[in-house]
This record gives C-alpha cells, structure tokens and sequence, in this order.
C-alpha cells in the first residue's frame, strides 16, 4: 500500500506543522486475539506490531518526521480480515 498526504490533505491549521512522531495502529472489534505479521516501512523492516493500551490494540513506530508532504510505501503480512488500520501523526509547530 501506498501513502501520500500533501498539504491539500490536511486542515488549514495543519499545513504549516512537523510531524514529530508517526504510528501505524491496529484495532478490531472481534473477540478473537488481534496477531499482526510484520511491517516493512519503505522496504526496511519496522518489526511485529506491540500491544499499545492507549489505543486498546497494536502499534509500530514509523519514520515519518518533518513537514509535508510524504510519500511512503507500507507493506504488511498477515493482516486479518476486520482489522482497522490508522496512520496516527503526532504534530509541532515549524
């Protein structure tokens, strides 16, 4: 999969921001255990999504910093079906 966010992608309050930290999350309603294969980020390995109990499911660290726009390209294995997957962008200001 492929992510681009330019500044036309984002609220006016937003353009002129740095991201200072990225995440990709996994939630899912289902009863069953939420198991994740691992994430490439750009073609590099980010690793195995770890529990996150501020988002009550699983997280990985990405390398996405600076201000936009971004470009990447995500790749991960053995996502079951359900899964919700959010891009979470912690922002500062430039």
């Amino acid at each position: 999969m492929e992510i681009e966010i330019t500044r036309d992608y984002l609220p006016f309050f937003l353009q002129s921001v740095n991201v200072q930290s990225a995440f990709l999350a996994f939630t899912t309603n289902s009863a069953d255990n939420l198991v994740i294969g691992n994430v490439e980020f750009d073609g590099v390995s980010v690793g195995t999504p770890m529990e996150d109990e501020q988002i009550g499911g699983f997280s990985v660290p990405l390398t996405i910093t600076g201000p936009p726009p971004w470009k990447h390209k995500i790749g991960i294995a053995g996502i079951p079906a359900n899964t919700r997957v959010w891009l979470l962008l912690q922002f500062g200001t430039s």
